[in-house]
C-alpha cells in the first residue's frame, strides 16, 4: 500500500459544533470581476489546529478547510468552516480522519472525496450542504486516494488517485447537483497527483504520475455534452496546481520528477488553444485557487528553499504580479469565495515538521 507523500494534498470532515467567533472578513457585494478590483493582502487568521496538506473548498459564503497532517503523518479529521457572511469560525470533522482527499465546491455544496485512511484508501464523500449546515456522505465507484476535485456549471468531478494495491486509476466519478445522481467516467490514462480545475463549461485535469512517470496528458471535460477531449502540457510533470477564471485555466508549478518546475501552461475554453508563461520561482508543493479575474499560485518550495511567493495572474490582461504571504511555506491549501482570498495552514520546514495555523487573507479591493 502506497503511503502518502510531501507533494500530496490532504483533507478530512463531519459535524461538530464548536462555534469560535473570530473577527472574519464581512461578505461584500463587490462584484469579483470588476476590472478595478486589485488583490491586497490584508492580514491573517488561525486554523483550530496546525497543519500541511490540508483541502480547501468554498460554496455559499463559506471557506473550508479540511484534514491534513499535524506533523507526525496522522490523519486529520479536523474541519474549519469560516462563514464570510455572519463573520464567524466554526469546526466539524469528517466522518473518519484521512488524508490525499478530492475537493470541490459548487453552488451551496462542498465535497471532500477519498482518501487515504488508516490501513487504506476510502470511498466515502463528505457533503456538506452551506445552506442548511447539514452534513452527509456518499462513496465513490472505487476507493482511492491522491485524486483531484474541480467543479463548474452543474458538475462537480473526482477523478485519478491510487486504489489500496498502489495501482493508478483512470475513474471519474461525476455527480450532477441538479439531478442529485452520480455517474462514472475514465481518464484517457490512469494518474495519482493530477490537478483539476473547471471555468464555465469546462473542466480539465492535468499532468501527475503513471506507473511512477510523470505525465504530460490533458483531459478536458465538457459539462454541457458530457464528451471528453485531451491535450498535453508542455511539460511532464506531478502534482501541479490548478485553477480557472474567465475564460482560462492555469496549471502552474509542480515538480519534473527531478525538481519544482517554473512552467504554467494556460488553456483558453473559449478558443481551444494553450500558451506558456512562467512563475516568478520554480516551486512544488504550491497551491492554486482563483477570484474575479485573478488565479492566484503561493507557497512551495523549489531551488531557492520554501517559498512566500503568491504569483497572481490577470486572466484579462494576461500581465503577472507577486504578493507575499506572512511565511514561508509548503503543501498549504487555498480557496476563495467572491472577493476573499485563503491561503491556510502548510509546513514551515522542507521535512514537513513544523506545521503552521496560519492563513493568509486576500482581499479584491
Amino acid at each position: 500500500m502506497k503511503q502518502f507523500s510531501a507533494s500530496s494534498s490532504f483533507f478530512a470532515i463531519l459535524l461538530l459544533s464548536a462555534t469560535i467567533i473570530l473577527s472574519e472578513p464581512s461578505c461584500k457585494k463587490t462584484d469579483p470581476s470588476n476590472p478595478d478590483l486589485k488583490p491586497v493582502f490584508t492580514g491573517t487568521k488561525s486554523l483550530v489546529l496546525p497543519r500541511y496538506l490540508l483541502g480547501a473548498a468554498a460554496a455559499g459564503h463559506k471557506i473550508l478547510f479540511a484534514g491534513g497532517s499535524n506533523g507526525d503523518q496522522a490523519y486529520c479529521d479536523t474541519i474549519d468552516v469560516f462563514d464570510l457572511s455572519t463573520n464567524t469560525h466554526t469546526a466539524a470533522s469528517l466522518f473518519e480522519p484521512r488524508a490525499a482527499m478530492g475537493s470541490a465546491g459548487l453552488g451551496n455544496i462542498i465535497m471532500f472525496a477519498g482518501g487515504q485512511k488508516e490501513g487504506g484508501t476510502s470511498r466515502l464523500i463528505d457533503i456538506y450542504n452551506t445552506t442548511t449546515n447539514a452534513w452527509s456522505f456518499s462513496t465513490l465507484s472505487v476507493a482511492r486516494a491522491n485524486l483531484a476535485g474541480a467543479a463548474t456549471w452543474n458538475k462537480i468531478l473526482f477523478a485519478g488517485g491510487w486504489d489500496v494495491s498502489g495501482a493508478d486509476r483512470d475513474v471519474v466519478d461525476i455527480y450532477d447537483i441538479t439531478s442529485g445522481t452520480w455517474s462514472v467516467s475514465n481518464l484517457s490514462e490512469p494518474r495519482n497527483e493530477l490537478a483539476g480545475a473547471g471555468t464555465k463549461f469546462t473542466i480539465l485535469f492535468a499532468g501527475g504520475q503513471k506507473n511512477g512517470s510523470v505525465s504530460k496528458a490533458v483531459d478536458i471535460y465538457n459539462v454541457l455534452t458530457g464528451i471528453w477531449k485531451t491535450a498535453q502540457l508542455s511539460e511532464a510533470r506531478l502534482a501541479p496546481a490548478a485553477a480557472g477564471a474567465g475564460n482560462k485555466i492555469v496549471i502552474a508549478g509542480g515538480s519534473t520528477g527531478f525538481q519544482a518546475s517554473k512552467t504554467v501552461d494556460i488553456y483558453d475554453v473559449n478558443t481551444d488553444t494553450w500558451t506558456v508563461a512562467q512563475l516568478s520561482t520554480a516551486r512544488a508543493s504550491v497551491s492554486a485557487t482563483a477570484a474575479g479575474n485573478f488565479v492566484f499560485i503561493g507557497g512551495g518550495s523549489g531551488p531557492a528553499g520554501i517559498s512566500d511567493v503568491v504569483d497572481v495572474y490577470n486572466v484579462v490582461s494576461g500581465q503577472w504580479t507577486v504578493l507575499k504571504l506572512s511565511q514561508a511555506k509548503l503543501g498549504l491549501a487555498a480557496a476563495a469565495n467572491g472577493t476573499t482570498i485563503y491561503f491556510g495552514g502548510g509546513a514551515t520546514g522542507i521535512d514537513y515538521a513544523s506545521a503552521t495555523a496560519t492563513v493568509d487573507v486576500f482581499e479584491l479591493k
